[in-house]
Parts: C-alpha cells; structure tokens; sequence
C-alpha cells in the first residue's frame, strides 16, 4: 500500500494481465451499459459506496515513468460544465508491489448518490464518467463474464474458460461450482473438470479447464471416460447461485441463466501466422497496428502475441489489447509511428482453443517426437510516409 499521494514512480511492463480482463470487470460497476476497453481509460468501480479507480501502467509508456502516482490519475465530483474535477483524498496502492500492472487510486470518503463523479487519466487527459442512476448499492449484483462469449462454437477438443467476477470470489474448490448439461441428451457431462483453482492475484478471474486428460485423445481418462463435448451438440455452463463472494454475498439473481455454445469438429491445426491479416497503421499517428487472426484464439495468450516490435532493428515500445473473443489484437505504439519497415516477434506459445500453439500442436505423436512444427514466428509489415 502507498501513502497518500506517494511519490514512488510505477514501473511500466509489457506484461499484461488479466484484465483487460480486470479493467472489463472494474468497468462493469461504472454504469456505463457496454464499458470501454480503451487501453487508456480510467475505470471507476464502487461496491456499498466505496468507490476504486485503476489504470493500466503500460498503456501510459515512457510518459508515465517519473510521474507521481497523482500526477497520473484523480477522482472525484466533476463538473460537466468546465469538465473539471475537484480531487478527492485517498490512497494509491498498486496490484503487485514487485512488478506492477495496476495503479489503484481509493478515495478516503464514500461516494454520495447525489453527486456527479468522474476520473481522469492525466497523462492523455482521459475521463470516465461515474453515473448512480445505474447503481443500486444494496441490491448491485455481481457481475460475471465468460469468455469465449456466449453463443460461441466451439471445438470439441476445447480446453478452458476465463470466468470474471465483479467482485473478489471464495477460491476455493471453484470446479464444484461449475456443472456442464449436454442440452442433446438432457444430462449432467460427468467430472468434465479439472480439479485445480487457478485465480488472478484478486480472485476475481478464474481459469476453468475442461479436464485435459479427458480431452486429448489416446490418455487413459479419454480411453474410459470418452471427450467431454461431443461435436453438433448444444451445451450449459452452469454456475451454482449459492457460490458466495469474498464478503460472503451468494451470487444468486446475478449468475447469468445460461451460458450457451455449440461444439464443432475438434481442431488439431495449428495456428498460422501466414493466414493472418495485418492492418497497418498510417504514419505520424498513435493508431494501432491491427492483427485479425481469421479464427478465434485462447485469449490470455492473445493479450502478449507480439514479444518484441523493431523498426530497423531498433526495439518499439508497445501494448497489446485483444478482442474479448480472441480474433484479433490491436498493437499500441508509446510514441506516433514512423515510417518504414517493422519486424514482430511472435510468442510460440500463442494458443488458440484447444491447445494447438504456434510451437507445437496440442497432441504430438510420440513417434514423430524430434519433427519440427513450429510455425513462422516473425511477421513483417510496412508503413508508407
């Protein structure tokens, strides 16, 4: 925990955590009915009156290395007229003290539902707007969001879900909170998960895997038990209502009544980053650099695809920011782009559903053990002046 209004400068990193999964989550409880995923906005969440912003560190780049925490976001009463705000008095902390992603700003005061409040970014001038008339501090229910989204297809071979909470989840035994229902034959799938909690450092997104034994083809569990999804069949992700929070609040009336997707053919391809579609940016701006994947990719690996971005061999500071089904990344430059030509360096253990990556895909025949899969892991593009 910092002071208020520590002078320690946060430490910008490359790496990026859930979030984008985080930030959805936080942007949830703003009010705002679809919250931004701009990888510079501020994002307001308030719980029983106790509002929290936070701030992604890398999106601020080399401008947010000697700044002081207040220097870098405020929150408080805004004034639409003048678009000022007036700061309130807090506290900043970050997520992780040894390698922080998060900048985190709590406000010593309660939030009061007859005031207008909105933070700001200040390194770009960013604001988000905090509206009540969307919250309801006693009955606000937690929210959750899965991904891949709702109605997804998904490969029968499919490995895992990212579940988000809006609020600090119990951790433990989370699988026995889960049940999957085959809508073809009306049943319960039986022990299709495994048996392991793996939660963000806040326990507010949970990684849910599908047993991998049962999923890979030739294992013991596959052999006796058979593969969890069934290609053609239509599936329930249930979660039990009466899984508590933290705080101990049952999630009740705020599990989603159904998460729904469709199983398809099972997929052992890899992915390929010669079917890849990339839309370069124009020279002099800020804009991204936009890589469509042509199919949908594991998000969390999708989120640091690019592990290094050169122009003429000079390294370019960048963040990443995935689409919430994985189909594409947008690549954000720290400073406007230049003209010439770039080489990115691609993460070989970028993976799409089922567990293929571009170094090998997720079932290898022992046989072929010393073959080379590994894809082309660099990608080149061009910007005009």
């Amino acid at each position: 925990m910092c002071d208020t209004y520590n002078d320690r400068p946060p430490y910008v990193t490359i790496r990026m955590v859930s979030l984008s999964v985080f930030l959805c989550c936080c942007g949830i409880l703003t009010g705002c009915p679809e919250p931004p995923l701009t990888p510079d906005a501020p994002f307001v969440s308030v719980e029983h009156g106790q509002a929290q912003v936070s701030i992604e560190l890398v999106s601020l780049g080399k401008a947010g290395k000697n700044l002081s925490p207040s220097e870098i976001i405020i929150f408080g009463p805004y004034h639409k007229a003048t678009k000022t705000i007036t700061p309130m008095p807090g506290e900043y902390s970050y997520d992780n003290d040894e390698v922080p992603s998060f900048l985190i700003f709590t406000p010593h005061q309660r939030v009061s539902e007859d005031v207008y409040y909105a933070a700001q970014e200040l390194v770009r001038g960013q604001i988000t707007e905090y509206d009540h008339s969307f919250w309801n501090p006693d009955e606000d229910p937690t929210s959750i969001l899965i991904c891949p989204p709702d109605e997804s297809l998904l490969p029968a071979n499919h490995l895992k879900f990212y579940v988000h909470f809006s609020r600090p989840m119990r951790p433990t035994e989370s699988w026995e909170h889960f049940s999957l229902k085959d809508l073809r034959t009306g049943e319960l799938v039986p022990r299709p998960f495994r048996h392991i909690d793996l939660w963000d450092e806040q326990n507010r997104r949970l990684t849910l895997w599908f047993h991998p034994g049962r999923q890979k083809t030739g294992v013991n569990l596959n052999e006796d038990l058979g593969g969890i999804l069934t290609a053609g069949h239509r599936y329930l992700l249930l979660i039990d209502p009466q899984w508590k929070t933290q705080a101990g609040q049952a999630l009740d009336g705020s599990v989603k009544k159904r998460y729904a997707f469709t199983a398809i053919n099972a997929d052992h391809e890899q992915p390929d980053s010669n079917n890849w579609k990339l839309t370069p940016p124009t020279v002099d701006t800020v804009q991204p650099l936009i890589i469509s994947f042509g199919e949908m990719l594991d998000f969390a690996t999708a989120r640091k695809v690019i592990t290094a971005c050169s122009n003429n061999e000079k390294i370019i500071e960048i963040s990443q920011q995935a689409d919430w089904d994985g189909t594409r990344v947008k690549i954000f430059p720290s400073k406007p782009w230049a003209a010439g030509n770039y080489t990115l360096a691609l993460n070989p253990r970028l993976e799409d559903l089922a567990g293929n990556s571009l170094e090998r895909p997720f079932e290898v025949d022992l046989s072929s053990e010393t073959t080379d899969f590994a894809k082309k892991l660099t990608l080149t593009f061009e910007i005009n002046q």
